[in-house]
């Protein structure tokens, strides 16, 4: 993936017109010294019948420059919003693209960070400055091309001048990007510190560590602050010479210019022209080794963001789904996060299509990892799990999602409407919504606050139970084959986590697997097999009365001995 293209996409016209009326107005913004060398003569010679012509000529000059720049702005406009907006839609589209395992071990706070701080940098010293490089270069070449013509040994001694400052500025100039890159970076780090502690805001005021805090935040702040400082430095270091150096050569050639006058080699016109001119010659020599030392930098964050999403994960096959979904077996299945030791170790097991199953276990048992591996969130697992007999590895994870539907315990309520929340921001009929909205217990709210109330960011508006009756409604509506339930009913209280429960347990062309804590003999019973972990191992597997009779470890978590 090469972030670089989106600037370009259906973009060129734009560009290339942008480029083509950034030489038109350079041409004529240089041509502004060759009419003051005009007025100026004309006002020396004393001859009156020269001046209307210049007047009518300078009026025309106003206007074709008017146009010129009105033109360039239109399309050099138009080029910055479509190349933002597909390259900020080209990253989201490539962290969306990302496996669920990989992205949860990344620090969000770089993708914030991408999207917003560096988004500047790249639109103001990678965009805008190569339009800023284009007309300075072309400032320095039309400019130097009309000093020839006027006076050649006066415009190679400038020139002389000249180089020697634009060789002190591209020496400082390359210590920049070097400065945006750490910038970029304690950027990123304290994005994610700012998301933490904001996320984290009700234990840090239940535990009373608001001074603590405060006092991380403030040190990691002016790391911060200290780096962008050094960056400014860097920065008015290089415009200080630049500065420096092009009065020192402008000076110069002045003197010398006020020498070949009083030679008779020029005009005074001539030498007012040649200030000017001068102009278009250090404003290059000054700037460019800053727009390039800029521009590098923005480079950099590009590339950066390039190599981060080129991480998308061990990605999953080709093998698609179809039919009946038929058995989900796992034989000898183990996984770890670590190689310290296995979260799952040889599960061998198997689920019966429209069945529905229970695990259960002490916490830390490998419950929710169970659900992870079947949903595919892992490939590094040993062993074989199997949809339709097909490997779980070889499977496209577009047909395995289109056949799983998934109630996590940790519900995400995105910062919308109830009704969006419902569907996912995708269309659906309007009777399957409040059907599923009935079964998940939502219709007293739904009543209370209609499909268009707000959730606020994360559901803050809404409690933990309404929350979770959101996802349980999410889940329903997309009636897959298989639905995945991590402990979906933890926030509910009693009599509506047994309407729920049962309400899963009804769905008969569904295979249900779910996990719970909450050990209901009278619910436990109605499952068709019960799956028992322990420090993830697979104790036992059977119906419910099964394992009351031959599993200890099972009637310990029943409470039963």
């Amino acid at each position: 993936m090469k972030l670089t293209t989106y600037f370009m996409k259906k973009n060129k016209l734009n560009f290339i017109m942008t480029m083509i009326s950034l030489i038109y107005n350079a041409v004529l913004l240089v041509g502004v010294a060759v009419i003051l060398q005009n007025i100026l003569d004309v006002a020396t010679s004393k001859d009156i019948s020269n001046i209307k012509g210049t007047i009518i000529m300078s009026c025309i000059y106003i206007i074709l420059l008017s146009i010129g720049w009105l033109v360039e702005r239109h399309f050099r406009n138009r080029f910055i919003e479509r190349a933002m907006c597909q390259y900020k839609e080209s990253v989201f589209s490539g962290i969306l693209k990302k496996s669920i395992f990989t992205f949860s071990k990344e620090s969000t706070g770089r993708y914030i960070s991408a999207l917003t701080n560096d988004i500047n940098s790249i639109e103001g010293n990678l965009l805008q400055a190569n339009f800023t490089i284009l007309l300075n270069c072309a400032f320095f070449v039309i400019a130097l091309g009309i000093m020839f013509w006027y006076h050649v040994w006066l415009t190679i001694s400038a020139v002389g001048f000249t180089a020697f400052s634009f060789l002190v500025s591209v020496t400082l100039g390359g210590k920049l990007a070097s400065e945006e890159k750490k910038v970029s970076e304690r950027n990123e780090s304290f994005v994610g510190l700012i998301k933490d502690y904001l996320s984290g805001f009700s234990v840090i005021k239940s535990f009373k560590a608001e001074r603590e805090i405060q006092e991380l935040f403030e040190k990691n702040n002016a790391v911060l602050e200290h780096t962008k400082c050094h960056r400014r430095k860097t920065e008015s270091l290089i415009g200080l010479v630049g500065n420096c150096s092009g009065f020192l050569v402008q000076g110069s050639v002045m003197i010398l210019g006020a020498y070949f006058v009083i030679k008779g080699q020029i005009t005074a016109g001539v030498l007012v022209a040649f200030v000017q001119l001068m102009n278009y010659i250090i404003q290059p020599v000054q700037s460019i080794p800053s727009l390039l030392a800029n521009r590098k930098a923005a480079m950099a964050l590009v590339y950066k963001m390039d190599e981060a999403l080129s991480n998308i994960g061990e990605e999953m096959g080709t093998l698609q789904l179809k039919g009946s979904i038929g058995q989900i077996a796992l034989t000898n299945a183990s996984f770890s996060y670590n190689e310290a030791e296995h979260v799952l170790e040889n599960i061998s097991l198997t689920f019966e299509e429209g069945k529905c199953y229970a695990i259960v276990g002490s916490s830390g048992s490998g419950k929710s990892t169970l659900l992870n591996l079947l949903m595919g969130s892992f490939k590094n697992y040993t062993g074989n799990v199997t949809y339709q007999g097909k490997e779980l590895r070889d499977l496209s994870v577009d047909s395995l999602y289109d056949n799983i539907s998934v109630i996590w315990q940790n519900v995400y309520v995105f910062d919308d409407n109830i009704a969006n929340n419902i569907t996912m921001f995708q269309n659906s009929n309007s009777e399957h919504v409040k059907n599923v909205a009935e079964q998940a217990g939502l219709l007293t709210l739904l009543e209370e606050k209609g499909y268009n109330y707000k959730c606020g960011e994360n559901g803050n508006e809404l409690s933990g139970g309404e929350k979770q009756r959101i996802a349980i409604a999410r889940s329903l509506l997309r009636d897959t084959q298989i639905l995945l339930v991590d402990e979906a009913t933890s926030a509910l209280d009693t009599t509506t986590s047994a309407v729920v429960e049962n309400t899963i347990l009804e769905l008969k062309e569904t295979t249900r697997i779910v996990v719970t804590h909450k050990l209901d003999a009278r619910i436990l019973k109605k499952y068709d097999g019960i799956v028992v972990l322990q420090k993830g191992k697979l104790i036992g597997f059977d119906s419910f009365e099964t394992l009351m009779d031959k599993c200890e470890y099972f009637k310990t978590l029943m409470g039963t001995t």
